[in-house]
């Protein structure tokens, strides 16, 4: 039975005394007056006893109701309820089942109506009852809904210090959750801090800094904190009581997480008293300082504050502690370690010698933060071959895909990171991470598909890599992604939309053939419109990458110049710079194609050429040059390049970066290949950075200096300005570059022969010391063009004797089985050699009528007119003319002038001529036109 219910008693002789009596006239005495301070004490013993038995046993329901029932009267003193509320908030606090049992008991009710008591232990008490139960997340709603506060405000302006302190505290616990910290903040709690802050009691100091520190934390409520601007009172504290310091610290690390309070944090030089936290004998305030080190650094606009402290070599002397500091720790220098200086300081710390083991942590926090460590470090060109050789951690790293889903995102997150350089997409792939991209790619966390798409892209960014993400077939559940409306439609603005990053792997996979008909074949087609017209500016630049790699290849170009792209591509060259490249980028690639360059040209892609030439973003520029060049290499689109004018243009980015310049370069030698373009790229004064790139430590600059060479060359018009240059020693010393560079240095000694002064150049300049060498490449182009360079000396008779020399007729005839283009420059080569008569004998002798029959049914024409031309020159000569005469050509070459060619018609002609011109030779009527002229 309850103490407090009445009883029925017999009548006392004192009630007949009291004022109950009806019957007694004149002055009563009150008894039950009398009796109260009596009965308060009697009912705090009796309650006193109740705790005290109680104290080793659980909270049950029966207990409860004993403890409520102590709530309704006056009687019983307000020390007796403080001391029941005092005895439930040292329960709940370590055990959320009987803060759960307090919540819902009859007590419960009878807490908030104690902030009205005029004792201020019962205030203190009822207050330190709710912040407890306002701890654990399953019983902060209920104090949430009684919506205190307003009422723990109103007890901010207190008397007492102990009731200030405990409202606070219970302020600081309820936003320790987003809806109390907005209650907080519309209380006007927060009206109250700076003042808190400097209170005489650092008990209220500690809550206020815990409480700015809650409520910080929460993205919903941080900007009130920000406005208030503490940090300089904060960290005043630090120069009070160690005890603070981890308060302190912690308050700072969560105004730390918003850019503009990290700025904040750094202007009221907290960090002048980092190092000193960092070595405070407090765990919690070591911990918090890493955190602050860690939240400061994240952002780029006060990065720099922290990696000027070099803080860490003491941050990693901190992993020989306590485990529980290990997350800290390692949260810190990840952070750090996003920039490239801070990651070199990461790795100079030797914390790669822990990081293994920290990946096999037991503490989930400490294996996540391991993984965005090896992230970072694994991001940056300079520590990432470090990282690679000293550790390679692919194999702890794929054992944790696995586990949970936060640990499982930033693993997966260090992997994409690792699988962008070629050692750690390797060890990406014989890790067997493989076998887990397609269990990845169909998670239901959305950042596990994004860095799985990540993933995906950087191993297919690999020529050594690829073939291994070919074989999963990626494309068709990747392409399925894009039609997947809760991603595509109701994430299409969200900044951390899937969309882009599958868009990302899909261009990546498309950078090869088979990828790209994989992509194509996966029906991709079907969405790139859409992706192009996307809200999300990165879908948008990776829809461009995308459409750029497809239409590379020539096997799946025609795909997509069926979707008729440019004018959607075109629209994009107004949008944001990173967009503006990739869309640039596409064009130069589709413009590659002659439909393609018609097209380019029909949307008014040229309105913006020169424009994107002046583009303060350097892959822009390259691109921009890169579509210029491939617009002027046809035929049908080379006009309209012309009459942009943009050579000057092109030639004011020959001092830029190097990969600018070697696309300008390009640009200029594709406009170099017509006449009147050759013109303008002289007069654009292009020829005075010739000699300077030839010298260039870049092999593509060099490489593109030559093929402008070449081209200027080409022209009559034009050649005497290069003429002029004397280039052909540099030139030549190219010879002993890379096997990529030779074949463009041979075609531009080649172009420069074709005239006699450049022949005597090139031949002064010792050119033909390397020619028996050339013809014997590996490389097909550059036996080409040995065999252009040896005709073109050849034709001049200062030069051929040079050429006769050398005896190259056998090599040259043994490329007559060659590739059709090289078959071509060999018969050119052997034809001019045969206009000499010890040349003509020299080629008689390297069996070269062996082939003659066959190369004048050559389904080349150039090889059938050259061919032609060999046979007349063999016949001039007395000497060889017998040779020719026994193989009997005639027939072949009467057929050929059927041909529709004329140069290939006058070319058998002449040779028929020359077999006429001896005794044996058969007499042929000599064609004649309509009109009778021959």
């Amino acid at each position: 039975m309850p103490p407090l219910t009445r009883q029925d008693s017999r009548p006392s002789i004192h009630s007949w005394w009291s004022d109950s009596n009806p019957g007694l006239q004149g002055p009563t005495i009150n008894l039950h007056a009398a009796a109260k301070p009596l009965m308060r004490l009697m009912y705090y013993r009796q309650a006193s006893d109740i705790l005290r038995k109680n104290r080793g046993s659980s909270l049950t329901t029966a207990i409860l109701e004993t403890y409520a029932s102590y709530f309704p009267w006056d009687y019983v003193s307000w020390a007796t309820k403080a001391a029941i509320l005092s005895e439930l908030a040292d329960r709940v606090k370590p055990s959320e089942v009987e803060a759960r049992a307090v919540v819902d008991s009859p007590v419960f009710p009878h807490i908030m109506p104690m902030f009205e008591s005029p004792d201020p232990r019962a205030r203190i008490c009822s207050c330190h009852l709710l912040g407890n139960l306002a701890w654990f997340e399953s019983t902060a709603p209920a104090v949430l809904e009684l919506k205190l506060c307003e009422q723990l405000v109103f007890l901010l302006d207190n008397k007492h210090s102990g009731v200030i302190r405990e409202a606070t505290a219970a302020l600081t616990h309820l936003s320790r959750w987003v809806d109390g910290a907005k209650g907080v903040v519309d209380a006007k709690a927060l009206d109250h801090v700076l003042r808190l802050l400097e209170s005489p009691n650092p008990d209220t100091q500690r809550w206020a800094c815990e409480l700015v520190g809650c409520v910080a934390t929460h993205e919903a409520t941080s900007h009130a904190v920000l406005q208030l601007k503490p940090c300089k009172q904060i960290v005043s504290l630090l120069g009070d009581e160690d005890s603070l310091a981890p308060y302190v610290t912690y308050a700072l690390s969560q105004i730390a997480r918003w850019v503009d309070g990290a700025k904040g944090v750094v202007d009221a030089k907290v960090l002048d008293h980092v190092l000193r936290l960092l070595e405070s004998p407090n765990l919690d305030t070591r911990r918090w300082a890493c955190k602050l080190v860690g939240n400061v650094a994240t952002h780029e606009a006060t990065s720099h504050a922290v990696l000027q402290l070099k803080p860490c070599e003491q941050i990693v002397s901190l992993l020989g502690d306590e485990d529980s500091l290990a997350p800290y720790v390692i949260y810190a220098l990840s952070q750090i370690a996003q920039w490239v200086d801070g990651a070199k300081g990461v790795v100079d710390t030797k914390v790669l010698d822990h990081v293994l083991g920290l990946l096999e942590s037991p503490n989930p926090d400490t294996q996540r933060w391991g993984c965005e460590l090896v992230g970072y470090l694994a991001s940056h060109e300079s520590t990432a071959p470090t990282l690679l050789w000293q550790l390679n951690p692919c194999e702890q790293i794929v054992s944790l895909l696995g586990d949970e889903d936060s640990l499982v995102t930033w693993a997966t997150y260090a992997l994409s990171q690792i699988a962008r350089w070629p050692d750690g997409a390797k060890g990406v792939v014989d890790a067997k991470a493989l076998d887990h991209v397609l269990p990845l790619l169909k998670s239901l966390n959305p950042d596990i598909r994004k860095w799985a798409c990540e993933l995906t892209g950087n191993l297919a960014d690999h020529k050594s890599t690829t073939p291994a993400i070919l074989e999963l077939n990626t494309c068709v559940q990747l392409v399925s992604f894009l039609g997947d409306e809760d991603y595509v439609v109701s994430r299409a603005i969200d900044e951390d939309s899937l969309v882009p990053y599958i868009t990302y792997a899909l261009s990546q996979i498309a950078r090869w053939v088979d990828g790209a008909k994989g992509v194509v074949d996966a029906k991709v087609l079907d969405h790139v419109l859409r992706l192009l017209k996307s809200p999300n500016p990165d879908t948008r630049r990776w829809a461009c990458e995308l459409v750029g790699r497809v239409a590379t290849h020539e096997a799946t170009a025609p795909a997509f110049l069926q979707l008729k792209p440019c004018e959607q591509i075109v629209s994009l060259l107004g949008d944001e710079d990173y967009v503006v490249h990739r869309a640039t980028f596409a064009l130069s690639r589709i413009a590659y194609w002659v439909d393609g360059a018609k097209a380019v040209i029909d949307t008014k892609a040229l309105n913006h050429i020169l424009r994107l030439l002046e583009s303060p973003n350097p892959d822009t520029r390259r691109w921009a040059c890169e579509l210029a060049g491939h617009l002027a290499l046809h035929e049908s689109t080379t006009s309209a390049i012309f009459k942009l004018t943009p050579s000057v243009q092109l030639v004011s980015l020959l001092g830029d970066k190097d990969y600018v310049v070697c696309r300008a370069m390009f640009a200029l030698s594709r406009i170099a290949c017509w006449v009147y373009g050759a013109t303008a790229v002289v007069d654009a004064k292009a020829l005075n950075h010739v000699l300077r790139l030839l010298e260039s430590p870049n092999p593509d600059s060099r490489r593109s200096a030559c093929e402008l060479v070449g081209h200027v060359a080409t022209h009559e018009a034009t050649a005497p300005a290069v003429l002029q240059l004397k280039p052909c020693e540099q030139i030549v010393s190219l010879l002993g570059d890379e096997d990529s560079s030779v074949p463009y240095v041979t075609h531009a000694l080649s172009q420069i022969a074709r005239w006699v002064d450049g022949a005597k150049g090139v031949v002064d300049a010792k050119a033909l010391d390397h020619i028996l060498r050339l013809l014997k490449s590996p490389n097909p182009d550059t036996r080409r063009w040995a065999c252009e360079l040896v005709g073109r000396a050849a034709t001049h008779e200062t030069t051929s004797h040079a050429v006769l020399q050398l005896k190259p007729c056998e090599q040259i005839v043994s490329l007559l089985g060659d590739e059709d283009y090289v078959v071509r420059r060999a018969t050119f080569a052997l034809s001019r050699i045969a206009c000499w008569i010890n040349g003509a004998k020299a080629v008689v002798d390297a069996k070269v009528l062996d082939h003659v029959l066959l190369l004048l049914k050559s389904p080349n024409p150039d090889t059938r007119r050259w061919a032609c031309e060999l046979v007349r020159r063999i016949a001039s000569h007395e000497a060889t003319a017998p040779a020719i005469l026994e193989l009997k050509p005639i027939p072949q070459l009467e057929s050929l002038l059927q041909d529709s060619r004329r140069p290939i018609c006058d070319s058998a002609i002449s040779a028929l001529e020359a077999i006429r011109q001896w005794p044996d030779g058969v007499d042929v009527a000599a064609p004649t036109d309509s009109d009778g002229v021959l």
